[in-house]
Formats: C-alpha cells, sequence, structure tokens
C-alpha cells in the first residue's frame, strides 16, 4: 500500500507544479492584456483588428474583421489550446496501472508458452501472483492533468474572459467615427447625383469649386482619423478603411472633374462649330430678295445670341480653370480650342457687324434695282398708250 500512496504523492506534487505554474502565466497574461495600475503601464497590444468597409447591402459601413463574436470566440479557443500540451501527460496512476497491465499480459504469455512445451503436466510452473491494487487506485475520469488544471485556474480563465469581453466593448466605440455622415454619404446615391445636379442647373463656379473641394477636406479628414486606442490590448489597424474610403472618394471627385470636363468641350466645341457654320451660312451672297431675307433673318437670331454667348463664356473659362487646378489633361485639339475661344468670339462678332452693314448695302442694291425695273415697265407702259 505504502508504494501506490508513493506514486500518487509524487502525482499530486506534479500536479501542485503545474497548477502553480498554468496560474503564474495566465495571471501574467491577464496583466498583459490589462496593464499595472501600481508602475502606470497600458495594456500591451499584443491582438490586432482591422477596420474594414463592410460592402453587404443591408449592413453597409464599417465593421471589424474578424467581426467582434469571432474574434472572441478565436481568443476562448486559444485559451483552451494552450491546455492542449498537457494531453500527453498521462497521470502517473494511470501510467503505472497501463505498465502493470502490459507486464502482466507479458508473462502470461510466456507462461503459456513455456508450460505449452513440456508434455508432463507435474512441471508445469503456476501463474505469478500479483499484488492487487487498490480499488481507488485509478480515476479513469483524470487520465492526463489537462482536466484538472483547467479547474485549478477557472477563476483565472473567467477573468481573462471578462477583461477581454470589457476591451471588445471599447473596441465598438472605436467604430463611432468611421460611422460619420461624412464618410458613408459616399454610398448615397444622392450624394452622387449632387454632383450632376449642379452641372445641369448651370451653378456658379464658386458652388462648384466648392463642391470639388470638398473631396480634398474629405480626404484629410479621412488620414487625420484616429487609428486606435492604447488603453487595451487590441491594436486596431485602419488601413483598409482608409485605402477604400480614399479610392471611393478619389473616384467621386474624377467622376465630377471629368462630368465637368465633358460638358465644358461639349459647349466650347459647340461654340466653335456655330461660329464656322455662322461665318459659312453668311458668306454666301444673296442671290435675290428671297435670299437676302433669308441672310437677314438669319442675321437677327445670331445677334441676338451674341449677348448670351458672351455671358456664358466667363463660366465655361472658370470651370476650365478648375479642370486646370486639378491637373486634368486636355487633348491637342481641345487645347487649341481654349486658345481660340475668345478671339473666335471676337471674330465672331465682327463679322456679324460686317454682314449687317453688307446686307444693307445688297438690300439697296437691289432695292434700287428693283425701282429702276419698276421705273422702266411703267414708262414702257406709258409709251404704248
Amino acid at each position: 500500500r505504502s508504494w501506490f500512496d508513493y506514486v500518487h504523492l509524487l502525482d499530486e506534487s506534479i500536479l501542485e507544479e503545474l497548477q502553480a505554474a498554468a496560474k503564474a502565466n495566465i495571471l501574467e497574461f491577464l496583466s498583459t492584456i490589462c496593464g499595472e495600475e501600481k508602475s502606470k503601464t497600458n495594456p500591451t497590444q499584443i491582438f490586432k483588428v482591422y477596420i474594414v468597409l463592410n460592402t453587404d447591402e443591408k449592413a453597409q459601413g464599417p465593421d471589424f474583421e474578424p467581426a467582434i463574436p469571432t474574434f472572441l470566440e478565436r481568443l476562448s479557443e486559444c485559451l483552451e489550446d494552450c491546455f492542449s500540451p498537457f494531453d500527453s501527460i498521462v497521470r502517473l496512476p494511470v501510467r503505472t496501472f497501463e505498465e502493470r497491465q502490459k507486464l502482466i499480459e507479458q508473462l502470461k504469455e510466456a507462461l503459456s508458452l513455456e508450460n505449452g512445451s513440456k508434455k508432463n503436466s507435474f512441471h508445469q510452473k503456476k501463474p505469478q501472483q500479483f499484488i492487487e491494487l487498490p480499488d481507488d487506485f485509478i480515476d479513469q475520469s483524470q487520465y492526463t492533468f489537462t482536466r484538472a488544471l483547467f479547474k485549478a485556474v477557472s477563476g483565472e480563465i473567467g477573468e481573462v474572459n471578462k477583461q477581454l469581453r470589457l476591451q471588445t466593448d471599447r473596441l465598438m466605440e472605436q467604430l463611432l467615427p468611421w460611422k460619420k455622415n461624412s464618410f458613408l454619404h459616399l454610398f448615397s446615391p444622392d450624394y452622387k447625383s449632387y454632383g450632376n445636379s449642379l452641372l445641369e442647373k448651370g451653378t456658379h463656379i464658386d458652388v462648384l469649386r466648392k463642391r470639388v473641394q470638398s473631396y480634398d477636406e474629405l480626404q484629410n479628414e479621412i488620414q487625420e482619423e484616429k487609428s486606435g486606442d492604447d488603453q487595451i490590448c487590441i491594436q486596431i489597424d485602419t488601413s483598409r478603411i482608409k485605402s477604400k474610403l480614399t479610392d471611393l472618394n478619389y473616384e467621386e471627385q474624377k467622376s465630377l472633374l471629368t462630368r465637368i470636363k465633358e460638358k465644358s468641350i461639349d459647349e466650347l466645341r459647340g461654340l466653335i462649330r456655330k461660329f464656322s457654320d455662322s461665318e459659312k451660312a453668311l458668306s454666301t451672297p444673296a442671290s435675290d430678295l428671297k435670299k437676302i431675307k433669308e441672310s437677314m433673318e438669319l442675321w437677327e437670331m445670331l445677334n441676338g445670341q451674341v449677348v448670351s454667348i458672351e455671358e456664358g463664356l466667363g463660366p465655361l473659362e472658370d470651370r476650365l480653370r478648375l479642370l486646370d487646378d486639378y491637373m486634368t489633361v486636355f487633348k491637342d485639339e481641345e487645347t487649341k480650342m481654349r486658345v481660340q475661344l475668345r478671339d473666335s468670339f471676337d471674330g465672331f462678332v465682327g463679322f456679324l457687324k460686317k454682314v449687317r452693314v453688307d446686307n444693307e448695302v445688297t438690300y439697296e442694291t437691289f432695292k434700287k434695282d428693283h425701282n429702276a425695273r419698276l421705273e422702266e415697265f411703267e414708262r414702257e407702259i406709258r409709251e404704248k398708250r
């Protein structure tokens, strides 16, 4: 019995040492994730989560990766995995029992072979008698040290889980700045259509410029947003959401600038074409009164547009300068039209003045010719009478 007690004594001694080591390590881990008030040390950030952009239609906006429930589950698994090495350390009574059973089986087999080789049963050996094990020698539920260790430090593990839950609650607060309207409106269809409406309404350049500049301001706001909280053990990486929001913001600004360019170039090309087509139409000499009438009507229409065209040149040039400020690239043809715009307009106005004089001269010439023919016709009639 004393030998069996000695086995149990050794087993308990090993268990106590393992329990002390496990408890010390968990307390050290607890100190790491919580910091220490006495030494005024902050928690050590040993975990990392990313703030990412959730593109799911139902929950669009910032979120964590991994998600907080998944994160806590993984931490819990990590704590349990810390005890997995003890699964391979079998309790001493169990090991003793297993080794003893193997020895018994080996001896029985050896005796069986020896007795079977002797024909005279008088010489057969009797099996060796082994001391019976006490009923309480082995507890099959305590096959390894894992269960006993886990039970011994369950309180400390509970405290670790509690602190991790508290810190993940604080972690959720880090999402709030990223849920600001200034960020989330990047996903709003109304926000995207607003830029189009500004162009369609012919909004003043100051309003349009302010709209374009708002993307620059938002970009600075994104980059300056706080990265995380050094009072918790979980480090927050904002690089992914910053990158995504920056890309979205840039694309929105680029899209608006593209629409401004398209509208401006279409308008510019339309004016240059109008000047050219008008000159061609009014340069054809009138061959009769009907033609001179059509020419004068066209001149009246074009001359009536001069003021509105001139008023539109300033806003058009302002939009083009805005595009220059944002390093917009123009084709050679577009650049040439920009350079020629004012000269083309001045030439158009000068041409209309010349056409007016020419039409008056042509009209007077046709009128005199018509009157002369009328007088000739009347004279011929009188002579025939």
